[in-house]
């Protein structure tokens, strides 16, 4: 009985292994038997009808990949084809690389859909319909024998590969390509380098190898590059789109033209902010903008006006889509809105109950430790920045500077909100100036901070009144006369009106005016 099982078990391993060979000669062979003993390239220069495409081939140097000893298979477009469409469309060699694949397809063996790719890499997708193959929708008329080194197909028409969402950017908005070019990062690949010794400090030396990686390609999608399955959907402008915006935004500033934007506040604010606005994962359809509130690639909630997208503008990219705004313009909040600092953002944690000043902080004077404290539904951002001096009639020099960023030349009011307790005369200072201080009863250059515990007048002329022990009081600056960071300091003149001294900051806002 074990001799028969044993036989059995021989047999069905037999039959398995005959079934997986004849299944792998099925897939090589379905659509023809007949194989022939030559090179794929000596086999296309036997038929004259494909002399165009050869020649092509030759005038590129792309007939050296049949040199690699690779398995191929070719997409062949006869003369008649190639002499329809024209040089024009022809010489290009991304043209040639959409007709290969290095490695052998069936294309018989296909059925419903396949992407293959090809040897620029991109992706062009067979179909099989009603017992016709197609590439890209061209009909497949003819294969090949199975010749040493691969197969071709002859197709019925001209292969267009599409281009990726870069190539599309690059050809209606330069500026936002060399945006995205400019993410380019060069990094030492540690993996491909040699330890070739070690330097005097006895750090290792590499016989480096770099390699590039691009910022945008790693946050959102690898737009450059292409893939069977992630897809990616942008919402674009083009070039006269984006010229006019910023012919707004100068009129708005009173710049002399678009040109004085500076390039800073493109790169580090505006395309953000477009991105974070207009990529999307997966192809999206028109009809997927119709309730106005999307994700974005990065998996944040955004808010899209689908009356504001070109329906008639989609287009298909070998690896998403990309749809046009109809009306392109900047929201005036990007550059002449507010900028909001909460005080606990000025310190960060070192344990509990530990705090540091934050690395973008510049603190003098004897060490003060700061503390953020909790105050729900009270303040701001439900936390505030406390400091209090160590002993009463505090008489030490302290200042404390930070930096709101990317700010435009204009008017500002600066905005501060907190408690009115503990006390102190300080004075504030922007950009290194001291600023005049108006609380209603008479200008200054301080303040104490105890004063607040009584109504005071901002320079809007309306009037701010104390409220569980908060009150706020503001200032107008106008000495922000170039595009750039804008440093404010609170600096500590000396004792106010009670003997503990220090300060609690909500908030500290800087608003266009």
């Amino acid at each position: 009985m074990k001799l028969y099982y044993k036989l059995l078990i021989l047999l069905t391993s037999i039959g398995i292994i005959y079934g997986c060979q004849h299944e792998l000669e099925d897939y090589l062979n379905t659509d023809t038997e007949e194989t022939v003993n030559i090179e794929l390239l000596n086999l296309l220069r036997e038929n004259p009808n494909y002399s165009k495409y050869l020649s092509i081939l030759e005038r590129h140097s792309i007939d050296t990949v049949f040199a690699k000893g690779k398995s191929l298979t070719l997409f062949i477009p006869t003369n008649e084809a190639i002499e329809e469409m024209g040089e024009l469309h022809l010489d290009t060699i991304d043209f040639i690389r959409y007709l290969f694949a290095e490695s052998y397809i069936n294309v018989f063996s296909i059925e419903g859909s396949r992407q293959i790719k090809t040897l620029g890499g991109k992706f062009a997708t067979i179909e099989s319909k009603h017992n016709t193959k197609f590439i890209d929708g061209i009909e497949i008329v003819k294969a090949s024998p199975l010749s040493k080194n691969g197969r071709y197909y002859e197709i019925d028409g001209i292969l267009q590969p599409l281009p990726n969402l870069y190539e599309y950017i690059a050809l209606r908005n330069p500026f936002f390509q060399s945006y995205i070019d400019m993410q380019d990062s060069t990094f030492l690949d540690l993996f491909r380098s040699t330890p070739i010794g070690y330097n005097e400090n006895g750090q290792t030396i590499y016989d480096s190898v770099t390699t590039v990686i691009n910022q945008f390609a790693q946050k959102y999608f690898d737009i450059k590059n292409e893939f069977r399955t992630s897809r990616a959907t942008m919402l674009l402008f083009d070039e006269d789109q984006f010229n006019n915006a910023l012919s707004i935004i100068a009129d708005d500033l009173s710049l002399e033209s678009k040109d004085a934007i500076p390039d800073q506040w493109k790169n580090d604010i505006l395309f953000p902010y477009l991105i974070n606005q207009g990529v999307f994962w997966n192809e999206l359809e028109y009809s997927d903008f119709a309730s106005g509130r999307l994700r974005n690639i990065l998996g944040d909630s955004v808010t899209v006006n689908p009356d504001n997208i070109d329906i008639n503008s989609a287009f298909q990219c070998s690896n998403g889509k990309a749809f046009n705004y109809l009306n392109f313009v900047v929201p005036d909040s990007l550059y002449k809105g507010s900028q909001r600092i909460q005080g606990e953002h000025l310190i960060v944690s070192r344990g509990f109950g530990l705090y540091s000043w934050a690395e973008n902080v510049s603190v003098t004077g004897p060490a003060v430790n700061p503390t953020a404290v909790r105050a729900a539904n009270v303040a701001d951002n439900d936390s505030l920045l406390a400091v209090n001096f160590p002993f009463s009639n505090y008489d030490q020099e302290f200042s404390l500077s930070f930096k709101f960023k990317n700010i435009f030349p204009g008017r500002y009011r600066l905005l501060w909100h907190g408690r009115t307790t503990p006390s102190g005369i300080f004075e504030i200072l922007v950009n290194g100036e001291v600023q005049e201080i108006n609380l209603g009863y008479g200008a200054s250059d301080f303040i104490d901070l105890y004063d607040l515990r009584n109504p005071v007048r901002s320079v809007t002329n309306q009037v701010f009144r104390p409220d569980g022990g908060y009150n706020s009081f503001d200032i107008l600056v106008e000495n922000i006369t170039e595009y750039g960071d804008v440093e404010v300091t609170i600096r500590y003149l000396g004792p106010g009106q009670r003997s503990n001294n220090g300060f609690i900051l909500d908030y500290i806002e800087l608003a266009n005016f």
